[in-house]
């Protein structure tokens, strides 16, 4: 009897400890993956960008560095996600724009966005597209074009194409960004980003220092669970009716 109650009472600690344990772990794993996912998101859209660049023959350090930057400035500026002009610089860059011309192009469809409330990415498209096929695809974007631009347009290279899109843009939409960062909605996107930005730099962390850690855990778990299972049961019912008694 003596036996009996003493393993009883080795089991309700063991099942109370194990579950207030993984409790505790669960919390700091579902935190843990939030700050891990923004880092990915980052980490994808950087990739995204620097293969858009090595396509291009486009891909060097310094311009990552500079585009990052870029990115960086405008997502303070309008409130858009940094990954989000990221994303739209990639965009670019699979339209065979060089840095340069990047850099050029992304502050006009950055406002563009903030006044059509598109995201940089799909203004960015809307740019690859009349490079392509022409200004029409501005016009349905409320954007005014006279005779006289269509057919400087038609007769430009591509430098020319794009500073006469770069033209368009601004005088249709020049310090969109700025403005909606000035709401209050712009402000609360603009504490937004910082706390995504916050949350990237620890996931970016997290990544490489919870590695070792989610080691050892995980063999802990595997252990629990190759238990016997009578044992992981009786286990279990202990940690209930110590739950029950404690409530």
């Amino acid at each position: 009897g003596k036996q009996v109650e003493g393993m009883k009472g080795t089991l309700d600690k063991v099942g109370s400890s194990w579950i207030g344990f993984g409790a505790a772990i669960a919390g700091i794993v579902i935190k843990a993956r939030q700050f891990i996912a923004a880092a990915n998101d980052a980490e994808l859209a950087n990739a995204r960008l620097a293969q858009a660049l090595r396509s291009n023959g486009q891909y060097t350090r310094a311009n990552v560095e500079a585009l990052g930057k870029q990115a960086d400035a405008l997502s303070k500026l309008s409130g858009f996600e940094d990954e989000a002009v990221t994303q739209a610089q990639a965009m670019l860059a699979s339209y065979r724009l060089n840095t340069d011309q990047i850099q050029q192009m992304i502050p006009a469809i950055v406002d563009m966005g903030a006044a059509l409330r598109i995201g940089p990415e799909q203004g960015a498209m809307l740019v690859g597209r009349a490079m392509e096929y022409g200004l029409g695809v501005l016009r349905r974007y409320r954007v005014s074009i006279d005779d006289a631009t269509e057919a400087a347009y038609k007769s430009a290279d591509q430098q020319g194409k794009l500073e006469l899109i770069q033209r368009l843009l601004q005088n249709r939409f020049a310090d969109a960004a700025r403005n909606m960062g000035d709401t209050y909605p712009g402000a609360v996107n603009k504490l937004s980003v910082s706390v995504g930005n916050l949350y990237e730099a620890i996931g970016g962390l997290l990544k490489y220092a919870l590695t070792p850690l989610i080691n050892v855990l995980t063999s802990a778990f595997n252990w629990f669970n190759d238990l016997s299972t009578p044992v992981k049961a009786v286990a279990a019912d202990a940690s209930l009716v110590d739950f029950a008694v404690k409530k």
